[in-house]
């Protein structure tokens, strides 16, 4: 190699190191680096934030503001697209890899449940793509079951955005407005519910499975208040001869 062109090399990667443009670094193509996931395996399906935060011993002891890039993630739990049952996951996302990082050194000590909190970095494509389909098809199903039978039938290569980057504050606040019912009568569609139900501000409801002797049915309410108060009041009773089970999403 020449002197010249030596000369040459070292400046382009004097001035990458000066930009911020380093081999290896996380970008999108705007020249921002991309939010970071982290999956947390849990069976407990009620978990939030404020559980994986009080965790970490840090905390406990007041040691880390609670402003600190470790703990300024998201968490969304991993469900199924097509009939919204927990898998037994968490998702976190961290505006960066080092908040993630961050994260990891405070949760060394953590226990959940009488389980270590131990995160997974390397994310599989797939776990991706479920949780970008779920996040859609959960949105769309709150607005209407043709909406939810829509993007179904579109597949899950079509139109879902990026895991990483769409609002997980927004499919928070589907979730907080919807059920699972489990058995539910035959009889009883989205809009018999509403009528059977009528002081609970239920938008909408319909099947999403029927066999084997099971039904599950979702069901969407205008205000989350009423979520809550539907599965506390109907949650384990029974109707026309068979217990009816609530979840929240």
């Amino acid at each position: 190699m020449s002197a010249g062109r030596a000369k040459v090399l070292v400046e382009e990667v004097l001035r990458r190191l000066k930009t911020g443009e380093i081999a290896g670094a996380r970008q999108g193509g705007t020249g921002k680096r991309e939010p970071a996931v982290a999956v947390y395996r849990s069976l407990n399906p009620a978990l939030g934030k404020r559980d994986i935060v009080g965790a970490l011993p840090a905390v406990q002891l007041s040691e880390e503001p609670r402003e600190h890039e470790a703990l300024a993630f998201q968490v969304m739990k991993l469900r199924d697209p097509r009939f919204f049952m927990f898998r037994d996951e968490y998702l976190l996302r961290f505006p960066t890899e080092t908040g993630l990082a961050a994260f990891r050194r405070l949760a060394r000590d953590a226990w959940v449940d009488d389980v270590r909190l131990q995160l997974e970095t390397t994310v599989a494509p797939q776990t991706l793509e479920t949780g970008a389909l779920y996040a859609k098809l959960v949105q769309r199903a709150y607005e209407s079951e043709a909406g939810y039978r829509s993007a179904l039938a579109e597949g899950p290569g079509r139109a879902v955005a990026p895991l990483r980057t769409l609002n997980w504050a927004k499919v928070r606040e589907v979730e907080a407005r919807s059920a699972l019912v489990w058995d539910l009568p035959e009889w009883c569609d989205g809009k018999r519910l509403a009528q059977e139900f009528w002081w609970y501000s239920i938008k909408n409801g319909f099947q999403l499975y029927c066999g084997q002797g099971r039904r599950l049915t979702y069901v969407a309410f205008a205000d989350p208040a009423d979520a809550m108060r539907f599965k506390r009041n109907l949650h384990g009773s029974h109707w026309c001869g068979k217990q009816v089970l609530v979840e929240k999403l």
